[in-house]
């Protein structure tokens, strides 16, 4: 399984040459011209998950261990990637932080209970994560304090928060799952789905637009859309009705999308994809 963030490079960095180590040997990487940027990543290549980076020196193998490290993001300036992983034990997942190359991995977040889920706030001061799996808190980076979120009946997870503060997260209340936007200061909740068949939303970099996962085609395999950030302009953005695509994510000027591909979700072999939103133009990237 692949779940992917992108960044971008901060200077036209030369192209190294990597060991047989820090590549995955059996990868078939196939890099456009156009792509100036850099991807993390995680994958169960090895066994277990671990996280990846890929830029045009290839694909380097940023953790190394014989526990579970996942859903990777860059932080705002592209300085540090958050992640989650449960070194001490399988159910208790704590929340990390690392530059780039992989070193300087600290622990942001460390309880007895279920942390993971980050998501970084425009300025980088705080993170909205998930808590026992369920709930949404909000995290003050400088403080390392936790506050809830809001109360709502349901199980909420995989937040995502805009420059403006709205946060977006997928809820499941009775069966299925919805976006749902929540305003802090008005404490305020607006369903942006209705069909029980959508979650994982990610907002733009400018705030106005969701990529989001959705079911409403097909029953059984995931497609990406795009909507407004109130839920209006609803659109399929895949239309490959043979294959599921899953864990979109925006490019740091929100132009292109990056975003999985499996034929079959229930003994997957992802692949890693980039859109460009304007043209509809795909080209896969990456191939376990």
């Amino acid at each position: 399984m692949l779940i992917a963030a992108m960044g971008c490079d901060k200077s036209e960095t030369e192209k190294q040459t990597l060991t047989s180590a820090e590549k995955i040997a059996y990868a078939q990487i196939d890099i456009p011209d156009y792509f100036q940027g850099r991807i993390v990543f995680q994958s169960d290549a090895d066994g277990d998950y671990e996280l990846y980076l890929l830029d045009w020196n290839g694909v380097k193998k940023l953790t190394d261990n014989n526990y579970q490290d996942e859903y990777p993001m860059w932080s705002p300036d592209n300085e540090l990637i958050s992640f989650q992983a449960n070194p001490k034990a399988e159910s208790d997942c704590d929340i990390f932080v690392m530059k780039p190359d992989g070193t300087e991995i600290k622990a942001i977040l460390a309880t007895t209970k279920w942390e993971g889920q980050a998501s970084w706030s425009a300025d980088g001061t705080a993170m909205v994560v998930t808590l026992d799996k369920a709930r949404i808190y909000w995290l003050d980076m400088e403080r390392k304090d936790v506050v809830k979120v809001h109360s709502l009946y349901g199980e909420t997870i995989m937040p995502a928060l805009a420059p403006d503060g709205t946060i977006v997260f997928s809820m499941r209340k009775w069966q299925g799952w919805n976006i749902v936007a929540y305003d802090r200061t008005k404490n305020s909740v607006k369903y942006l789905t209705r069909d029980r068949k959508s979650c994982r939303g990610r907002i733009s970099h400018k705030g106005d637009r969701i990529v989001y996962v959705s079911r409403t085609v097909s029953n059984i395999s995931g497609d990406i859309w795009i909507m407004n950030l109130d839920g209006s302009d609803k659109r399929r953005i895949t239309m490959n009705d043979s294959t599921s695509e899953y864990y979109p994510t925006w490019s740091p000027d929100d132009r292109y999308i990056a975003y999985c591909v499996t034929l079959d979700e229930k003994a997957p072999n992802w692949s890693l994809w980039i859109m460009n939103i304007e043209t509809g133009e795909t080209q896969m990237i990456y191939d376990t």
